[in-house]
């Protein structure tokens, strides 16, 4: 009885000690795989730093680019915008010189107008 209980027990310890290789084997294949896993992860991760690194440059290069367009389109704008008021006030100007001289004219004109008509009351009077 006690020889059987032995060899079972020598069994039991004997399929212990196997697990426990399985388990230290397929740990050290977890840890080799983890390390796999994070070599990999770091080579993804610099990756991704560089790509980041690429779009910002061109994001920032065609933001740059569209900044310096629209400053020219403004300037073009704002020359244009100058020459157009700068016409305007001139017409503006001219038409106003003109007006001044019809007006004095016209005054003129009344003032001869004022004058006949009363040369022609002082005859009727006389």
């Amino acid at each position: 009885g006690l020889l059987q209980r032995v060899e079972a027990l020598e069994q039991r310890v004997s399929g212990q000690a196997t697990t426990i290789v399985t388990l230290n084997d397929t740990l050290t294949d977890t840890r080799a795989t983890l390390r796999e896993t994070t070599a990999a992860l770091a080579q993804e991760q610099a990756r991704a730093v560089a790509a980041e690194a690429f779009i910002l440059s061109v994001v920032g290069f065609n933001v740059s680019s569209e900044a310096m367009r629209a400053q020219a389109a403004e300037q073009t704008l704002n020359s244009t915008l100058t020459v157009a008021l700068a016409r305007e006030l001139s017409r503006a100007a001219s038409a106003e010189t003109s007006l001044g001289v019809a007006l004095a004219a016209a005054s003129s004109q009344a003032q001869l107008n004022d004058s006949s008509l009363l040369t022609l009351i002082q005859a009727e009077a006389s």
